[in-house]
């Protein structure tokens, strides 16, 4: 259980950080 929950934090976690930092950058240079 402690195993499960740690793995799909971390995997969530970093994926969140990148799609959030992606579009954060191409938002204002767009435009």
């Amino acid at each position: 259980m402690n195993v499960n929950m740690n793995v799909k934090v971390k995997n969530p976690k970093p994926k969140k950080i990148r799609k959030l930092k992606k579009p954060k950058k191409t938002s204002p240079p767009n435009p």
